[in-house]
């Protein structure tokens, strides 16, 4: 027994057959889906774009060279937006970004709810996207049914950025700003010290004849005397060095590291392909499944006659 035959063209007929149905089809699908765009719900897309700094530029190096000139880019490199991305993935900013617009309470979840923090945290990575462009800058995406609420995760989100990766340069010069100002300290206290005993040496050589002691006594002022003057210079130099790290750790600092360039405002369309473009989507699918589902019969009601 062999297959009935069913080439390009009697597919051709069979469609023709039943244009009927298949334009019943198409009709029903574009109306189901041009009512599935009106009613169904919005989702706005915020996005912003941003451009890094490069770190080093305002690096103490830098802003306080004293022999050579070094040529030092404005803008930072791939390794900078790597750490950029790597922090918009992180645990600190979303749930940050959570907490400060309360989408816990927005969203319907608890907090405290394992099940809740999981379908959050799927939920934001979902709808949450950060992207290097080709051209050495990135981009921050949310959607979200609210456009306001699109805008503000996006806006919210690029500050903390900024913060956790500026803070970690400025953590990094206060730390050893902290460690100058120790050693500044041990200084202040060893000159002190010393200088407390040069004065009882000085008081024992107003009160002594011996001739040996005297020298003694001369030796070890002027050991205390070499010491301090050596001691002083040596906090000058801490001192420079505190001033130059200190640069750019206080509020006060103009630096920022991360520089938008469009700031996410809330979109006036929603996401999508629109509703022309989803009429013809709809119509297109409910003229291949119903024209699936034609030849598909056809073919079999063939091999039924067939075999009778």
């Amino acid at each position: 027994m062999s297959n009935p035959r069913f080439d390009l063209v009697d597919i051709a007929q069979t469609l023709h057959k039943r244009r009927k149905m298949l334009l019943i089809a198409v009709i029903i699908s574009a109306l189901l889906g041009g009512l599935f765009y009106v009613v169904g719900q919005k989702k706005y897309k915020a996005e912003a774009e941003y451009i890094v700094s490069n770190p080093l530029y305002a690096d103490r190096n830098n802003l306080f060279r004293t022999r050579d000139t070094r040529f030092v880019d404005y803008f930072g490199g791939d390794d900078d937006i790597d750490r950029i991305l790597s922090i918009a993935n992180s645990d600190t900013l979303r749930n940050a970004v959570l907490d400060k617009l309360n989408l816990w309470e927005v969203y319907k979840l608890d907090k405290s709810n394992p099940d809740d923090r999981l379908e959050m945290r799927e939920r934001f990575q979902k709808h949450f996207k950060m992207e290097r462009t080709e051209y050495t800058t990135a981009k921050v995406y949310y959607t979200d049914t609210d456009p306001d609420r699109a805008a503000e995760v996006v806006n919210l989100a690029m500050e903390i950025c900024e913060n956790i990766f500026r803070g970690y340069y400025i953590k990094m010069k206060d730390n050893v700003a902290g460690s100058i100002k120790d050693r500044v300290e041990e200084i202040d206290a060893s000159v002190d010290e010393n200088t407390t005993e040069m004065v009882k040496i000085a008081k024992e050589l107003e009160g002594t004849r011996d001739y040996a002691a005297r020298e003694m006594l001369n030796i070890k002022y002027k050991k205390l005397s070499a010491v301090n003057d050596q001691l002083i210079q040596d906090r000058a130099r801490n001192v420079s060095l505190l001033n130059e790290f200190m640069t750019g750790v206080d509020s006060k600092d103009r630096n920022r590291y991360l520089q938008v360039i469009t700031p996410a405002t809330p979109p006036l369309k929603p996401a999508g392909i629109g509703l022309a473009l989803t009429i013809i989507g709809a119509a297109f699918f409910g003229f291949f499944f119903i024209g699936i589902y034609i030849l598909i019969v056809s073919y079999y009601r063939l091999l039924i006659a067939e075999q009778r």
